[in-house]
């Protein structure tokens, strides 16, 4: 099993309020990187490419509302280690200072690579995030809103089922949480709008 240093992860961070250039020149100077494509997807991105060769995404996201007169826009973090932390506390510094906010509505989504685990540390992982859902709910202040429709709390009958079949393979575990085998989900699939 990995430890929490070794584990790889993503973040999103929705927020409105600022111009998006004005979000990326700070995202630039938080991770000493510069501002090197505009426009660049139907998503309307911005890049920033820090020294290590990673590219920061602020793209506009049409599920933020507007704020100030300025449209909703998303930080993409690349790929992440442990030590990136700090960076990522100091883009999140950096932004604030834009006058850049979360409205109620915008959310944090964070990501982890899940290849380096097995079917065991990733029923463990479910199980303790059933048991101390409503603590880490309320810690992070996640809107009633939100807590019905996209971070929807975890589903008692997959942890009944993790817990009593004890999945061995990952295809198990995806059958217990999918009810049936489905190796691609699409990018929309209802089940990812869970804690």
């Amino acid at each position: 099993m990995i430890t929490i240093q070794e584990q790889k992860f993503g973040v999103e961070i929705e927020l409105s309020g600022a111009p998006r250039h004005t979000i990326a020149e700070a995202v630039a100077e938080a991770v000493e990187g510069r501002i090197t494509a505009t426009h660049r997807t139907g998503y309307d991105e911005t890049i920033v490419t820090d020294q290590q060769g990673r590219e920061w995404k602020i793209q506009n996201d049409g599920s933020i509302p507007y704020l100030n007169g300025h449209r909703g826009s998303e930080i993409v973090t690349p790929i992440l280690e442990y030590t990136d932390i700090e960076t990522l506390q100091q883009v999140v510094r950096k932004v604030r200072a834009t006058h850049a906010v979360a409205p109620k509505t915008a959310a944090v989504h964070v990501h982890v690579n899940a290849s380096p685990h097995n079917p065991k540390s990733l029923s463990i992982l479910a199980k303790m995030v059933f048991k101390n859902e409503d603590m880490i709910f309320d810690a992070l202040q996640v809107h009633p809103e939100r807590r019905r429709r996209y971070t929807r709390p975890m589903d008692e009958e997959f942890i009944d089922k993790v817990a009593k079949g004890r999945p061995r393979t990952k295809k198990e575990l995806n059958e217990m949480w999918f009810g049936r085998y489905l190796p691609h989900p699409s990018h929309y699939e209802n089940h990812r709008y869970y804690a």
